[in-house]
């Protein structure tokens, strides 16, 4: 609201919760005081957000006995008083000059009162730029004895090293780029969760640094970090590093925690080996996901004994011995993307996931193995086949179990074969593919999505039937589509998406069940509906959100 100037609100609100003002850049005046003193504005508000108010001057007074969640963000005029909000549990404060002062020289709180506050279960302070002294606006933080979360973003902090947050359980630090090791006293806190985000000196995370009690670890976009050391005496139960580009091993020691149930390293292209010691068990790895570490020589000699595992994501590794792995009869979902060899022989029967992209080879080892024997899969995302009939022909067994139907990317093929023995599948998606037609879906009792994307050759979309289940339906980058069969007869419809496809003339009347209409990228059909003047026809009227080119239509007519 660009040029509203006031906010009146003397009557009280008995009933409101969630309160919001963003963006609002000409306003001045917020009336927060009552005549009445006896009388509460907002007896129930729990959560307050203001939001790009630079001109807003108001003082948040004693009107706000449940508040719990308080945003104050780019707002330089604003008075706040701590001693007003006696339920609050959560606070962030973002470039607001008046709230936290900007000069290195006389850094002290300025407008807000940092009183003792015993009650307070989670703080989030993001500290920005031009906050570049933090000792002095941290001196209130011992008081925090309750204080659980800690954002610190563009600044110093080694103020970490000066006080003792004894209940601290997460810690984020992001875009510190002097940082060059962690505070010592971060050993003696309690910390579960950290991430580190975004600062480019640390060469390694150092031993003896990481609290005991860590369980969870993000590390990304730190450019110069080689290895991580410690780790090995902590809780650690999730490890993440991404885009980490001079990694080039996990531990110099070889070792990982016991606990690690769930390892993930992505895109650091440097990293050679996940440890420097051979057959080191890690018992409760359950999740492996390994994505774009091209020089990654292998992974078997550190997870070769892992029984527990359940979930395996390879993508962007070269083939050198990666698959050495045994002891898979509890794997549950399986990921493999370009370039590897799978022996059949580790798939337990029981797996409910495959996904397999880009990998031929892999593809029709497993076909002539037969899918069929997987009984328990739900879900098959298969691609990249140069002869797709080795898994669409009528001859092929599938398991009759799958849940979920992905194919895409595949060789030239005339159509589908008949999907009705899958009378259990509820998502079947379609794409990339020059099908020059789609198969008859009316057999699939339990289907309630349905998408076709990148299909060049497809013309038209036939009729389902009478599909009682089928509730979205997308379809996107068909240049060829010209028609659609009836859609009446889907009376469980409720979301449909039609985008890029420009040879689109008509659509049918769709059923009174839909909610959502998205039409984007389709000139000769929305030529056909508009009449003028922003109005549309009566056949979008009915259905409660409909978008055509990113704006709302609302009783027929652009909002």
């Amino acid at each position: 609201m660009p040029k509203l100037e006031k906010i009146d609100m003397q009557s009280p609100y008995n009933s409101l919760e969630f309160l919001c003002f963003e963006n609002l850049q000409k306003c001045q005046y917020w009336d927060t005081k009552v005549d009445n003193e006896h009388v509460e504005r907002f007896p129930k508000l729990c959560q307050l957000s203001i939001i790009e108010c630079p001109k807003l001057t108001a003082e948040l007074l004693d009107d706000y006995p449940l508040l719990e969640d308080l945003k104050i963000s780019d707002c330089a005029k604003l008075i706040v008083s701590f001693l007003s909000f006696p339920k609050l549990t959560k606070l962030q404060i973002g470039e607001c000059k008046e709230v936290v002062s900007t000069s290195s020289s006389t850094s002290q709180i300025t407008s807000i009162k940092f009183e003792p506050l015993p009650d307070v279960a989670e703080f989030e302070n993001w500290l920005r730029e031009n906050f570049n002294c933090v000792e002095k606006p941290f001196k209130w933080t011992h008081s925090l004895t309750s204080l659980v979360y800690l954002n610190i973003e563009s600044c110093s902090f080694s103020f970490l090293n000066t006080i003792f947050l004894p209940n601290l359980i997460h810690l984020r630090i992001e875009n510190c780029l002097a940082l060059k090791s962690l505070p010592k006293r971060l050993k003696q806190m309690k910390v579960q969760r950290m991430g580190i985000c975004h600062c480019d000196s640390p060469l390694f995370i150092a031993r003896n640094m990481l609290p005991s009690s860590l369980k969870r670890l993000k590390v990304s976009d730190c450019k110069k970090l080689k290895h991580l050391e410690g780790i090995s005496s902590t809780l650690l139960e999730y490890l993440s590093i991404r885009d980490c580009e001079s990694l080039t091993h996990l531990s110099s020691r070889g070792l990982l925690p016991n606990t690690l149930k769930h390892l993930q390293v992505d895109s650091c292209p440097n990293l050679t080996t996940l440890l420097s010691r051979r057959c080191c068990a890690h018992k409760k790895l359950e999740c492996l996901h390994i994505h774009n570490c091209p020089r990654l020589r292998s992974i078997e000699e550190a997870f070769h004994n892992s029984p527990c595992l359940k979930k395996i994501d390879l993508a962007g590794l070269q083939n050198n011995g990666l698959f050495g792995l045994q002891s898979l009869t509890g794997l549950q979902e399986l990921s493999i993307e370009g370039g590897l060899v799978l022996p059949v022989e580790i798939i337990p029967t029981s797996l409910r996931s495959l996904v397999i992209k880009k990998d031929v080879e892999t593809s029709k080892t497993l076909i002539r193995w037969g899918l069929h024997k997987l009984t328990s899969l739900k879900r098959l995302s298969i691609s990249g086949f140069e002869d797709p009939e080795l898994i669409l022909s009528e001859n092929q067994r599938m398991p009759i179990s799958l849940e979920f139907l992905e194919i895409f990317n595949l060789g030239p093929l005339r159509s589908i074969s008949d999907l009705g023995m899958f009378t259990s599948l509820k998502e079947l998606k379609i794409g990339d593919s020059n099908f020059n037609s789609i198969p008859d879906l009316g057999s699939l009792v339990s289907l309630k999505i349905f998408c076709i994307w990148n299909c060049p050759k497809i013309k038209s979309i036939p009729g389902f039937g009478s599909h009682s289940s089928l509730e979205e339906f997308r379809i996107i980058s068909c240049p060829k589509l010209k028609s659609m069969a009836c859609l009446g007869s889907l009376n469980s419809l409720q979301n449909l998406r039609i985008q890029s496809c420009p040879k689109l003339k008509s659509l049918p009347s769709p059923p009174s069940s839909l909610l959502e209409l998205e039409i984007q990228k389709c000139p000769l059909l929305k030529k056909q509906w508009r009449r003028g003047k922003g109005k549309y026809c009566s056949k979008v009227a009915h259905i409660p959100l409909v978008k055509i080119d990113g704006k709302f239509i609302f009783n027929s007519k652009e909002e």
